[in-house]
C-alpha cells in the first residue's frame, strides 16, 4: 500500500518539539512537559524504512522565561519516497497542568506545508497526559486528531501510550504503542542516552509501521539543548 509521503513521516512525528528529558525527539508519543524556561533545543533524527525510503528531521523549539508554560517550535523534514517531498511548519505546546504533579496535561498543535506542492500537507492537534509513577518511571498517554492531504481518508484519530523507564547511568528505555482509526497500529521502542546528564541526548529506536505503511523503521536521533 502506497500512502501519501508515507503519511508525511507520520505527520512529521506529529511535528511537536517536546522536552528532551522525557518524550520528544524522535519519539512519537509526547509528554505533558515543556522545555525548561529560558532554554532552546534542536531535535534531529534520521529514519530509514528500507528500499531507499526514509526521512531527515530538524525541529527547533524554545520556552521563554516570560511564558514558562508555552513552548514554541517548528519542524523541517525531507521525505525520501515516491515522490520525494520536503515539508516545514510551526508547532506549539501549552502546558495546562504541570509535570511537577503526579499527573500533567498539555495541548499541542502543528501544521506542515509542502515545499514541493506549495500547499498545506498535514496538521495535528494532540493532548498529552503524563503520569509520574515514581522517580524511575513515567507513563505518557496521547489522544488527538490528524489531517493529511492527498490520502483516501484525510482525517484520522490518533491515540497511544508510552513507557519511559530510567535504567541508570543516564540511560533510559522507551516503548510506545500507537493507534489510528484508519491506519495499522504501530509500535516503537529504543534507548536514550544522556552522557553525564549534559545538554545532549542520543536516541536509537526500532519501529513497526510507525509511518502507517512500512513494516520496519530504524531511527538515529540527537537532541542538543542550550
Amino acid at each position: 500500500m502506497k500512502l501519501r509521503g508515507r503519511i508525511l513521516g507520520l505527520w512529521m512525528s506529529l511535528a511537536v518539539a517536546g522536552p528532551a528529558a522525557a518524550a520528544g525527539g524522535a519519539h512519537i508519543i509526547d509528554d505533558a512537559g515543556v522545555e525548561t524556561p529560558g532554554t532552546c533545543h534542536l531535535e534531529t533524527w534520521v529514519t530509514g524504512y528500507g528500499a531507499g525510503r526514509g526521512l531527515v528531521n530538524l525541529s527547533p523549539g524554545c520556552t521563554r522565561e516570560a511564558m514558562p508554560r508555552l513552548e514554541l517550535g517548528a519542524a523541517v523534514q525531507y521525505l525520501r519516497d515516491h515522490p520525494d517531498d520536503a515539508v516545514a511548519g510551526p508547532a506549539f505546546k501549552l502546558n495546562l497542568v504541570s509535570n511537577d504533579r503526579p499527573v500533567g496535561l498539555a495541548l499541542t498543535g502543528a501544521a506542515a506545508w509542502s515545499l514541493r506542492r506549495d500547499r498545506l500537507a498535514s496538521a495535528a492537534v494532540v493532548a498529552p497526559l503524563s503520569w509520574t509513577v515514581n522517580y524511575q518511571t513515567q507513563v505518557n498517554f496521547n489522544a488527538g486528531w490528524t489531517y493529511t492531504r492527498g490520502v483516501r481518508r484525510p482525517n484520522d484519530a490518533f491515540y497511544g501510550a508510552q513507557l519511559n523507564y530510567a535504567l541508570g547511568g543516564h540511560l533510559s528505555l522507551m516503548a510506545e504503542a500507537i493507534g489510528h482509526y484508519h491506519l495499522r497500529p504501530a509500535a516503537q521502542a529504543g534507548l536514550r542516552w544522556n552522557p553525564g546528564g549534559g545538554p545532549v541526548d542520543y536516541d536509537l529506536l526500532a519501529g513497526h509501521y510507525v509511518d502507517g505503511a512500512s513494516k520496519t523503521a530504524i531511527t538515529l536521533g540527537v537532541t542538543v539543548r542550550r
